[in-house]
């Protein structure tokens, strides 16, 4: 999309070191601001923070500081333990889509590529949302195969291999919650009923590899493997779909080494990018569905 602007509204770029002063000004009295160095204070090895510490971390009023830690409370960005503060989970959220949307695609992408230049076949990344599957990323593949899933598109968790493989690899709540919407058929072959549904996610546990074998598209196949965390839950998925005739060509380990793959990744960047804490799985747990 093409924005227009008008050469009347267009000013010339400020020059940063004659108003260097006014912005460090600028910075320092702007609420949002002091809010994000407020925030910041929980970045060091502590969870949870006395009003007293915030103050002297911050070096603002202690009004201030409670004025603003109340506001954030307001919108979930803190949470309240007796007399001290935590992060809330709406700022996990928050970074759970920036890991969806630029961190997680980023560390997948070349193990996606990978997988495309051995099958040749449609190669997608989802996660878990809502007991649905969110697609994340995708390379299309040459047969050019007609799917109802793009980025930023959802399908049932219950009828898809992406959806399965993360199923297998979340706790029973999830899965209830997915029985409990329904296991409306998207096809003759859409698994509906729950028992034969465990079935599969048992043998999923075990295999670490799911399939869709026309339960969401008739005349398509999938096949996919979860990435898992530091606990051996799923973050997320990674399949390869194809037209059925062609499953049997499949190398399923290929899979099974990119999902692998991908999630050394993501594990190796979250520890180096923030110590891993209760809080922090519980955020990932909200997110995940798990």
């Amino acid at each position: 999309m093409s924005v227009r602007t008008s050469s009347a509204n267009v000013r010339p770029a400020p020059d940063l070191d004659s108003q260097a002063g006014q912005s460090m000004v600028e910075v320092e009295t702007s609420v949002i601001a002091r809010a994000f160095v407020l925030l910041a204070c929980f970045i060091r090895d502590s969870e949870e923070l006395a009003l007293a510490d915030l103050v002297k971390r911050t070096g603002l009023p202690k009004g201030t500081v409670h004025r603003l830690a109340a506001q954030l409370m307001a919108v979930g960005a803190l949470e309240r333990s007796g007399k001290r503060y935590r992060l809330g989970l709406c700022l996990f959220e928050l970074s759970g889509a920036v890991w969806a949307q630029r961190v997680l695609r980023d560390l997948a992408m070349p193990y996606m590529q990978d997988l495309y230049s051995v099958t040749k076949e449609t190669i997608q990344l989802a996660w878990f949302d809502a007991e649905e599957v969110l697609y994340i990323d995708r390379v299309r593949g040459h047969d050019g195969i007609v799917l109802p899933t793009f980025p930023g598109g959802r399908m049932p968790a219950y009828c898809t291999a992406l959806g399965k493989a993360m199923l297998a690899f979340s706790s029973p709540d999830s899965f209830r919650a997915v029985v409990s919407r329904g296991l409306t058929p998207l096809s003759r072959r859409t698994v509906t009923a729950p028992g034969m549904l465990v079935s599969q996610l048992r043998n999923i546990r075990k295999t670490k590899l799911a399939y869709d074998m026309e339960e969401a598209v008739p005349g398509v196949a999938c096949v996919a493997a979860p990435i898992l965390d530091e606990a051996g839950a799923a973050i997320a998925a990674i399949s390869v779909s194809m037209t059925t005739p062609r499953l049997r060509r499949l190398r399923l380990d290929t899979v099974a080494h990119a999902a692998d793959g991908i999630g050394k990744a993501v594990r190796a960047r979250r520890r180096s990018a923030f110590p891993v804490t209760p809080q922090h799985y519980a955020g990932w747990t909200r997110l995940s569905g798990r």
